[in-house]
C-alpha cells in the first residue's frame, strides 16, 4: 500500500515538473523573435548614426523591417522611431522610442 502511494505522489510530481518545463519552453524568444530584435535593434543604430530620418521597409530573409518616423506633439525637434518586425502579417517585435533630431550636419 505504502509503495503504491509513493508511486502516485512521483507521478503526480513528475506530471507537474513536465508541464511547467513545457510552459517555460514555449513561452521563451524563439530564435525567429531573437533574430527579429538584432535586426531592429541594428536598423535603429544605424538610423540614429546616420541620421536617416525617412521612412523605410527594408526585407531580410523572410523578416519585414518597416521603420516609421512620426511626429512627436508640436516639437520639430522631436520625433517618434518606430521599428517593427513582421513575418507575414505576425509582428514579431516593435521598438518605439523618442529622438531628438539635431538638424546641425
Amino acid at each position: 500500500m505504502e509503495s503504491m502511494v509513493a508511486i502516485v505522489i512521483v507521478m503526480i510530481v513528475f506530471s507537474m515538473s513536465s508541464i511547467v518545463i513545457l510552459n517555460i519552453t514555449s513561452s521563451g524568444m524563439s530564435r525567429e523573435k531573437q533574430n527579429a530584435y538584432m535586426l531592429v535593434k541594428s536598423l535603429r543604430n544605424e538610423t540614429i548614426l546616420n541620421h536617416r530620418y525617412i521612412d523605410e521597409t527594408v526585407e531580410s530573409n523572410e523578416l519585414i523591417i518597416e521603420k516609421t518616423i512620426l511626429d512627436y506633439g508640436n516639437s520639430d525637434a522631436l520625433k517618434i522611431l518606430l521599428i517593427g518586425a513582421f513575418k507575414g502579417k505576425k509582428k514579431l517585435f516593435e521598438s518605439r522610442e523618442i529622438i531628438l533630431i539635431d538638424k546641425k550636419p
